[in-house]
C-alpha cells in the first residue's frame, strides 16, 4: 500500500442558526476530544472564554475557610444580596456579612458571630437564608439567627430558638375593683444553705403573695452540684409580693432566701397571660356563657416575624350562679417576656431590649361545664392580638376584656402545630430550606431535645437522639426555629445519615455517603423514602439543584436525579472525575450560573494556579474545561448585575497572602472592552527581561509588578516551552536573566483533537487507517481576532500560538511547533500591526522540526496562552502522509 499525502482539517464553523430543523451546535467528539478556555456558549467557532470579573473584595486577617452567598429582604422594596465569609485565626472561627443593595457597592459588618476557643476551628458549618433572617448553624454547637435591623444595613444576632416559653394562669376575681398591678415579684433567690447528700435536685416551693386581689406565687427549681443545692432558678417572678416570701424545699436541709424585685411593676421572664372572669360590670362588653374556656399564649416580634413557642393551655370556668348559666364578661392581661438590668425590668429576650411586642392570645370555644363544645374538639383558635402599650412596658396597664363571641371565634384562625418544641434548634452542620421548613442533619450533642419542668426542674422523658438525626421544624406555620421533639428521622445505620441536601421541585432530595433520600411533605407529615443503595454523594458540596434535577458527583461518577428520584448517568464524564480528579471527588464544589446556563465542577485551588474545572453547557451541549485556576472556592448565589438579580456562580481566589480575597462571576456580559481575556479582570501585563533586543539596557529594578486580581494566578514564557509559572513567584534573578516575554494571568485556550487518520481506503476497513503510521509536518491555525488591548502592540508582547502534538493516550507532547513565515523564520505574532490575522500565503505555519513526527495514534493541539486578545478558532489543520503499512519508522 502506498504513502499518501494528506492534509488533516478540523472545521469548527459549525451551525449558527437556532432552527428547530437544525442539531444545535455541539461539538461532536471527532472534531474536539478536549476544550480548555473555550465559552461554550459561541456557536459555530471555538472563542475564548469571557473570563472572570472582580465583582467585591473580602478583608480581614487569618484564613477564609469557607464561603456562603446569601440574600436577605428587609423590605416590600429592598433586598441585599451578599455573602458570609468564615475565617479562622489565632484559634477562633469569625463570621463576616457583606452586603450589597446594587451589586456594585459592598457594606462589610465585622464578626457578626465568633466561636471562640477551646476547639473553635475546624468546625462544620452552614447557612441558611429566610427572608430577612441568615442562619449559622454549627455542628456541635448552637445555632444563630442573624437579621436585618436596619436599612443600611444593620445587623442584629441572637440564640436561634423560640428559647422561651409563656405560662397561662387564670384566676377568679372575687372582687369588683379592676386588677391593679402588683407591687412586685421575685429577681433571684439565695442559697444561704445548701444541704448536702442530695441525689437528685429538691422542689423549690415559694409562699404565695397575701395581699389582696391575689397576685401570683414566684416559681423556680433547684440546681444540685456535688449533693450540694447551688443556686435556684426562677422561672417565674409571680407579683403581689409585699413581703419577701419564705422558700422551702421539698427534702434535705438547704435554705434560701427570696430577692424581692425592687421596681414596682411585676414581670415575666418568659411571658405569662392571666385571664379571670370580669366582675366590673357588663356594660359595653362581650359576655361568655358558663362553662369552661382553653386560653395560651404566643409572642411575637413584629419586627422579624419571630414566634416564642405557645404556651400550655390553660383552662377558665366562667362559673354558674347554683345551677343557673350566667353571661360575664372575661378579662386578661399580658406580662411580656423582660429581662431585669440597671434596677428596672427591660421589655426583651436575654439582654437584647424590644424583643416580642405583640401578644397572640389564643382560645377555645366553650367546652361546657362538663366537657365537650357545640362547635367541635376545641381547636385553639386565634381570638385577638394585644400590643405592647409602649416600648418600655413589660405589662399590659389594666385588664382587656375578650370581644370575639363564640360564633365569630370559630371562623377565625387556629393553632394546628405543636405546643411543645425544643428551647434551641438541633446543632446540626447541615441545613436546607423546604419551603418554611427547616431541615437540620449533622446533629452533635443534645443540649435542645428537652424542657425543664418549671415547677420541678425535672426534666420529662423524650424520645432518646439518635445517631444520624435528621431534624426539622414545624410544617404548620412559618416558625423554621421551633423543631418538635418528635420531628426528627433515624437511619437504619448511622453511617447513612444524611451529609447533604439540596431542594428540587416541590420535594428535597438528600444524600448520605452511600445512598439517597426523597423527603416530602403531605400536608403537615413529612415522608422520608431510602432509594439508589450505592449511590451516595462525595462531598457536602458535589452536588446542585437545577430546575427539576439535582446533579451530583457519586463515587460512580455524575449523576443526574430528577425531583421524583429517576436516576440518569452523565457519562462524559467518567474518565476525569474517577480517575484525573479521583483523589479530589470529596472536595469538589458544584455551581449552577443562570447567565450562562453553565454547570461547573471546581478542582479547588491548593497551591497558586492549580486549579481545575469542568463547564457543562446547557444551551449547547458543550463540555469545556478551564486550567490555572487560583480559585479555593465556589458556590451558586444572588447577584445583581445590569440591574437584575440573577443566580451566578460565585469564585473566591486570594488577593494577597494577609488575608484579602476577591470574589468574582464569569463576565458572560464580556464587560472588560480591551481585557477580554485576561483570567481575573487585570490589565494584561507582558513584560520582558533581560537584555532588550540587544540594545543592553535592562529593566530596572529587575523584576515585574502585578495587580491584586493577578496574585496565584499563572504566567508563560512565550519564548519558552510552556512552562507554567506562579505570578507572584517569579522573583528570582534566575527567572529574569533570559530574554523573556511573558503573559500574565491569561485565560490559557486549548483545543486538542481526536486521532488523526480515520481515512478510507479501498478495499479496508475504516478502522484499518489507525494502524498505519503517519507522518505530520505542519500545522495552521485560522483565527478570527474578536478584540484586543491596543497596548501590545508597544509592550514587547508576542501574542503567538503553540502546536502541541500527543500520542495515544500520554498527556505530554512529544512535539510543540511554533508559527515559522514562510521563509522557516520563527514569528513572534500571528497578526500584523493592525492585528489582522494574517491570511492565504501570508498565514504562518507551525512546523513539527525538520522531518516532522511519526506516530500511529497523534492528537493535534492549539495552544493560546496570551492575555489581552480575545479570538475565535475557526478552523485548524495538519499537513503530512500516511505510511505504507509495510514500512517500519522508529
Amino acid at each position: 500500500m502506498a504513502d499518501n499525502d494528506t492534509q488533516w482539517t478540523w472545521n469548527f464553523t459549525g451551525p449558527t442558526t437556532m432552527s428547530k430543523a437544525q442539531s444545535r451546535p455541539s461539538t461532536p467528539r471527532e472534531i474536539a476530544w478536549e476544550l480548555t478556555g473555550i465559552d461554550g456558549n459561541t456557536p459555530g467557532c471555538l472563542r475564548t472564554h469571557p473570563a472572570f470579573k472582580n465583582i467585591a473584595t473580602i478583608t480581614g486577617s487569618g484564613t477564609l475557610v469557607n464561603f456562603f452567598p446569601i440574600t436577605l429582604i428587609f423590605n416590600a422594596s429592598t433586598y441585599y444580596v451578599g455573602y458570609v465569609v468564615v475565617r479562622e485565626q489565632s484559634n477562633n472561627t469569625y463570621f463576616d456579612f457583606y452586603l450589597s443593595s446594587d451589586g456594585t457597592s459592598v457594606s462589610k459588618i465585622d464578626s457578626v458571630h465568633t466561636v471562640t476557643s477551646p476547639n473553635a476551628t475546624g468546625l462544620e458549618v452552614d447557612v441558611q437564608c429566610s427572608g430577612r433572617y441568615a442562619y449559622i448553624f454549627i455542628r456541635g454547637r448552637p445555632a444563630q439567627v442573624v437579621y436585618v435591623a436596619t436599612s443600611g444595613p444593620t445587623l442584629t444576632k441572637l440564640p436561634a430558638g423560640p428559647g422561651l416559653v409563656p405560662t397561662v394562669e387564670t384566676q377568679l376575681d372575687t372582687g369588683t375593683a379592676a386588677v391593679v398591678a402588683a407591687p412586685c415579684g421575685v429577681v433571684s433567690a439565695t442559697v444561704t444553705g445548701g444541704g448536702s447528700g442530695y441525689t437528685s435536685a429538691p422542689t423549690v416551693t415559694f409562699a404565695a403573695p397575701t395581699n389582696v386581689p391575689p397576685g401570683r406565687t414566684a416559681r423556680g427549681y433547684a440546681v444540685i452540684s456535688a449533693g450540694v443545692v447551688t443556686s435556684i432558678v426562677i422561672t417565674d417572678q409571680g407579683s403581689g409580693y409585699t413581703a419577701v416570701p419564705g422558700i422551702t424545699f421539698g427534702s434535705g436541709a438547704a435554705s434560701a432566701t427570696a430577692v424581692l424585685n425592687p421596681g414596682v411593676a411585676t414581670a415575666s421572664t418568659t411571658g405569662r397571660l392571666a385571664v379571670m372572669v370580669d366582675k366590673r360590670g357588663n356594660t359595653g362588653k362581650t359576655l361568655y356563657k358558663s362553662g369552661n374556656y382553653g386560653f395560651a399564649v404566643q409572642f411575637l416580634d413584629s419586627t422579624t416575624g419571630r414566634k416564642s413557642q405557645i404556651s400550655e393551655i390553660g383552662y377558665l370556668e366562667v362559673p354558674r350562679n347554683g345551677s343557673v348559666d350566667q353571661n360575664l364578661p372575661i378579662m386578661l392581661r399580658v406580662w411580656f417576656p423582660s429581662y431585669y438590668s440597671g434596677g428596672a425590668w427591660v421589655r426583651g429576650v436575654g439582654t437584647t431590649p424590644g424583643v416580642y411586642d405583640k401578644a397572640l392570645i389564643y382560645r377555645t370555644v366553650n367546652q361546657g361545664i362538663a366537657g365537650g363544645s357545640l362547635y367541635g374538639n376545641s381547636p385553639l383558635h386565634l381570638d385577638s392580638i394585644i400590643t405592647a402599650p409602649a416600648s418600655t412596658a413589660t405589662v399590659t396597664p389594666d385588664g382587656v376584656n375578650l370581644r370575639v363571641a363564640d360564633t365569630q371565634l370559630v371562623y377565625q384562625d387556629t393553632f394546628a402545630g405543636r405546643t411543645r418544641s425544643d428551647d434551641v434548634p438541633p446543632q446540626g452542620g447541615v441545613a436546607q430550606f423546604l419551603g418554611s421548613t427547616l431541615f437540620v442533619s449533622r446533629v452533635l450533642g443534645n443540649t435542645a431535645t428537652t424542657l425543664t419542668d418549671s415547677v420541678t426542674g425535672v426534666t420529662p422523658p423524650n424520645p432518646p437522639p439518635g445517631v444520624g438525626d435528621l431534624r426539622w421544624s414545624t410544617t404548620l406555620d412559618t416558625q423554621p426555629e421551633n423543631f418538635s421533639q418528635f420531628s426528627r428521622w433515624v437511619p437504619q445505620t448511622p453511617g447513612n445519615e444524611v451529609v447533604a441536601m439540596r431542594r428540587v421541585g416541590m420535594s428535597m432530595l438528600g444524600f448520605s455517603t452511600d445512598r439517597m433520600y426523597r423527603i416530602s411533605r403531605a400536608d403537615s407529615f413529612i415522608k422520608v423514602e431510602e432509594m439508589h443503595l450505592g449511590y451516595g454523594v462525595a462531598g457536602k458540596d458535589t452536588l446542585e439543584a437545577i430546575g427539576t434535577m439535582t446533579y451530583l458527583v457519586s463515587g460512580a461518577g455524575l449523576k443526574a436525579i430528577s425531583a421524583d428520584g429517576q436516576l440518569e448517568d452523565v457519562t462524559s464524564l467518567d474518565t476525569l472525575l474517577n480517575v484525573d480528579w479521583a483523589p479530589y471527588k470529596a472536595n469538589l464544589k458544584m455551581a449552577f450560573d443562570a447567565t450562562g446556563q453553565c454547570l461547573t465542577i471546581l478542582k479547588p485551588s491548593v497551591n497558586g494556579p492549580d486549579g481545575e474545572a469542568v463547564c457543562m453547557w446547557f444551551g449547547t451541549n458543550r463540555i469545556t474545561m478551564l486550567k490555572d485556576l487560583p480559585f479555593k472556592h465556589m458556590r451558586s448565589g444572588n447577584w445583581i448585575v445590569g440591574g437584575k438579580n440573577v443566580r451566578r456562580s460565585l469564585f473566591v481566589k486570594r488577593h494577597n497572602a494577609s488575608g484579602t480575597y476577591g470574589v468574582y462571576i464569569v463576565d458572560h456580559e464580556r464587560s472588560w472592552g480591551v481585557y477580554p481575556s485576561n483570567l481575573c479582570g487585570g490589565t494584561p501585563v507582558n513584560v520582558r527581561f533581560g537584555d532588550e533586543g540587544g540594545s543592553g539596557t535592562y529593566p530596572s529594578p529587575n523584576t515585574f509588578t502585578y495587580s491584586e486580581q493577578e496574585f496565584d494566578c499563572a504566567a508563560y514564557s512565550l519564548n519558552g516551552d510552556l512552562t507554567r509559572y506562579v505570578v507572584n513567584e517569579i522573583v528570582s534573578e534566575a527567572d529574569n536573566t533570559q530574554n523573556k516575554s511573558w503573559a500574565i494571568a491569561p485565560m490559557f485556550v486549548q483545543w486538542t483533537g481526536g486521532n488523526v487518520g480515520f481515512q478510507m481506503q479501498p478495499d479496508q476497513p475504516e478502522f484499518k487507517d489507525f494502524f498505519r503510521q503517519k507522518q505530520v509536518t505542519n500545522a495552521a491555525a485560522y483565527v478570527e481576532v474578536i478584540a484586543t488591548n491596543e497596548d501590545l502592540s508597544s509592550s514587547g508582547v508576542t501574542p503567538s500560538w503553540f502546536a502541541p502534538i500527543y500520542e495515544g493516550t500520554s498527556d505530554t507532547p512529544i512535539f510543540i511547533a511554533t508559527p515559522v513565515d514562510k521563509n522557516g523564520v520563527q514569528v513572534d505574532t500571528v497578526f500584523d500591526e493592525s492585528f489582522e490575522v494574517r491570511l492565504g500565503n501570508e498565514m504562518p505555519r507551525a512546523p513539527f522540526g525538520q522531518h516532522g513526527v511519526m506516530g500511529a495514534s497523534l492528537s493535534p493541539s492549539f495552544v493560546f496562552p496570551v492575555c489581552g486578545v480575545d479570538i475565535k478558532l475557526l478552523a485548524f489543520s495538519l499537513t503530512g502522509r500516511i505510511l505504507d503499512t509495510q514500512r517500519r519508522r522508529v
